[in-house]
């Protein structure tokens, strides 16, 4: 969610071994209880250059070659910068290759357009190849993706995610400098996903840069266009910053900044038409008055989490009460895992690293009635101390028997896994994102347990 760019991909997501230019094994990594991403990293550049190298000994006139031109001319001066930042980037020592990014270049650099910068240019051009080499390869791996997903029979395939912003150092305000805000970090006020509040160190686009096709709306239709095309259906995280943001001031508290919504909706809906896309919007946290009104008015999609979702005396919704243009899930991977959850694991994270700790007696008491509750709504027979793969089977084919266009359930949740895989508003203090699935992903969908799970969702699920 720290992005370099909105508009281009991690290339770290390539299958070195489906690159027809690969030769060699796949790549092996240790069998550790945390993904090494240095390790991860280091196997796949070693990979990655391999391929390259077997790329430009191929004639001119392959059609691996040509295809490549292709590309590189459809992407044109966009993909020539992000593929020089990219270089540059390498060039930095170890120590300076962080999120400042392109404020650690040399100054005569910190202009894509300088002299300097186009000089740098015409001097590597093999590597600014490499780099786009690559964004071609990840381009071409997850369009395969999608069509393998629909030659399968799902009708939308893939559902990717558009990140709320940009790293402050990354390429893509180094190449649309005038397009986002400075000195500023995107956030959120205190709310259920964390009761003191969030920086995520993240640049917003500006306001007033919305007018009739200035930096910040083809920033943004940029941005929409790179996650759409490849996908089914997206989801636009914290889709409530369409309204207002959060905007952190270094060494200030914060406070909300207005955004021109109907406009963004317009071109959402512009975008979306076009790429033939399903939208959904992550409308957690402070919801404005009327947004989620104005949302379902351009049929704009929200998530609902159940484990959130409260009546006025701070009780579970039925599934009835659920909204119905909306995806309803449990929880989402800010949250606890519906495993975590009923273990209470999530409130031992938070003792342990010191978040919300006023609120958390009172939360004890809450669980255990949530506990009782959704055991009585998914129709159990008692309140176990702890899930079978039969409990979170009755507790996901509840959920998908409500009336919401769409429902989700998490791998961690097939997996009756109990560590959330992020906790918001934390770095190195919990191993966010670095969790290994109890199972290889090829063995997942036919692992007993999570079958049994996966059938009683299918039972349940109205048809369309």
């Amino acid at each position: 969610y720290s992005v370099s760019s909105r508009e281009f991909l991690n290339i770290m997501h390539i299958a070195p071994d489906l690159l027809p230019e690969w030769s060699g094994d796949r790549p092996a990594f240790e069998d550790s209880e945390f993904v090494d991403y240095d390790a991860v990293y280091a196997a796949k550049t070693r990979a990655f250059d391999t391929a390259f190298a077997a790329f430009q000994s191929l004639p001119d006139t392959h059609n691996r070659r040509t295809d490549f031109a292709a590309f590189k001319a459809a992407r044109g001066e966009t993909l020539a910068q992000h593929a020089l930042y990219d270089v540059l980037f390498e060039q930095l020592p170890k120590d300076r290759q962080t999120y400042a990014g392109w404020q650690n270049f040399a100054p005569e650099f910190h202009d894509p357009n300088s002299n300097a910068s186009r000089n740098f240019a015409r001097d590597h051009v093999d590597r600014i190849d490499y780099y786009a080499y690559l964004q071609w390869n990840a381009q071409l791996q997850l369009s395969a993706a999608q069509d393998r997903a629909k030659a399968a029979g799902m009708r939308i395939g893939l559902y990717l995610d558009l990140a709320v912003g940009v790293v402050p150092g990354g390429s893509d305000v180094w190449r649309r400098r005038g397009a986002f805000a400075d000195e500023i970090s995107l956030g959120a006020p205190g709310d259920a996903a964390n009761p003191d509040g969030q920086r995520w160190n993240l640049l917003p686009l500006r306001p007033d840069k919305f007018d009739g096709g200035e930096d910040a709306e083809q920033a943004f239709r940029a941005a929409l266009r790179a996650v759409m095309v490849p996908a089914g259906a997206i989801r636009i995280d914290h889709v409530l910053g369409l309204s207002r943001s959060f905007w952190i001031p270094d060494d200030t508290p914060g406070g909300y900044v207005t955004y021109p919504f109907a406009r963004l909706m317009r071109i959402i809906a512009e975008e979306s038409q076009a790429a033939h896309c399903i939208i959904f919007g992550e409308d957690l946290g402070t919801v404005p008055d009327g947004f989620r009104d104005q949302m379902a008015a351009y049929a704009l999609l929200g998530c609902s989490v159940q484990m959130i979702e409260r009546g006025h005396h701070g009780e579970l919704l039925p599934r009835e009460a659920a909204r119905r243009l909306a995806m309803n899930a449990w929880s989402n991977h800010d949250f606890p895992t519906v495993a975590g959850f009923w273990t209470e694991r999530d409130l031992a994270w938070r003792e342990q690293l010191g978040i919300g700790l006023g609120s958390l007696p009172h939360e004890r008491e809450q669980r255990a009635q949530d506990r009782r509750d959704m055991a009585s709504l998914a129709g159990l027979p008692d309140v176990p101390d702890t899930l079978s793969a039969e409990d979170m089977a009755a507790l996901q084919a509840y959920l998908a028997g409500g009336a919401s266009l769409a429902c989700a359930v998490q791998l961690d949740d097939l997996l009756l896994s109990e560590d959330q895989p992020n906790v918001p508003g934390t770095t190195s203090e919990q191993p966010n994102w670095r969790r290994r699935t109890t199972l290889p992903l090829e063995q997942i969908l036919t692992d007993p347990d999570a079958a049994l799970i996966l059938r009683a969702i299918a039972a349940a699920r109205p048809q369309p």
